[in-house]
């Protein structure tokens, strides 16, 4: 049994025996095994009840914690002094450092979402022109799922740092946009009446929020107009939009409003040259 006693493990002065290897793996696989199981107690089977994102937060929170505690416990029980393996370990700390630079950011960047609550799990967010849902939230990264159902890893340095839109953080209700263009020969007041009757049409719109419809300006080949509706399912955006852009085309159709395509107009300044006669 003197191999019990045995080092195991050499690194520099530090030296671990074989019973002290096997406390600090049993102390390392029984904790983080304990975590899991409590971080999933705290955070529910329910991720959308109330206190919901509250529990997630405290879930992540008590997981850091605790599993930082576990690995400065397997470490002291396998006998490893940590001021001494950081010293002999400082050339290979200042490597992993840099290496780890980006990592350690994200991590940070991690705690302060938790902290904070800007962003949580079950959120919508618009970011780089894309609206997707907070899906999971992990150490480095956010896991999160765009309307065309594609999972996008996201650092979370850049939800902390870049500007990030919470379409969900203290209500959910989203102004959803559709732009159209009529021709210049088209009455205003027609053009008008026709767009708020589109989108007065939704039933799927706010219904304390009236809709809006503003001209936005004047283009080369048509009078430019934009038509808003409040909406609650922030998620069907792209359906909604596809089903007002119908609308308008039935009520624009119906008042006998042209939307016109692009065109240009060639003005010759003088008459163009005969051309050649035919040779005989």
């Amino acid at each position: 049994m003197n191999w019990l006693n045995g080092s195991a493990l050499e690194l520099g002065a530090v030296k671990v025996s074989w019973v002290a290897l096997a406390s600090a793996l049993a102390i390392l696989v029984v904790g983080l095994v304990v975590t899991s199981r409590l971080t999933r107690r705290i955070k529910g089977k329910n991720p959308t009840g109330p206190g919901a994102a509250w529990r997630a937060s405290l879930s992540q929170i008590v997981g850091y914690v605790l599993r930082l505690t576990i690995i400065v416990a397997a470490l002291e029980a396998a006998g490893v002094e940590l001021g001494n393996l950081l010293a002999a370990s400082a050339v290979v700390a200042v490597g992993v450092g840099i290496a780890l630079q980006k990592v350690a950011e994200n991590f940070v960047s991690g705690i302060i979402l938790v902290a904070e609550r800007s962003i949580r799990e079950g959120d919508i967010i618009e970011f780089d022109g894309r609206i997707a849902k907070v899906r999971r939230m992990g150490w480095r990264a956010t896991v999160a799922q765009t309307l065309d159902d594609e999972e996008l890893i996201v650092p979370n340095s850049l939800l902390t740092q870049a500007a990030v839109k919470n379409l969900t953080l203290s209500e959910p209700i989203y102004r959803l946009r559709v732009g159209v263009g009529v021709s210049y020969t088209a009455d205003v007041a027609v053009v008008d009446a026709a767009l708020f009757k589109a989108a007065e049409s939704m039933e799927w719109r706010e219904q304390d929020r009236p809709p809006f419809v503003s001209l936005t300006g004047f283009g080369d080949s048509s009078v430019n107009f934009e038509v808003g509706v409040w909406t609650r399912d922030v998620w069907g955006v792209k359906r909604g939009q596809s089903l007002l852009r119908r609308a308008i085309w039935r009520e624009l159709k119906a008042a006998n409003v042209a939307i016109p395509f692009p065109q240009l107009d060639v003005h010759l300044s003088a008459p163009l040259p005969p051309p050649p006669a035919a040779s005989p």
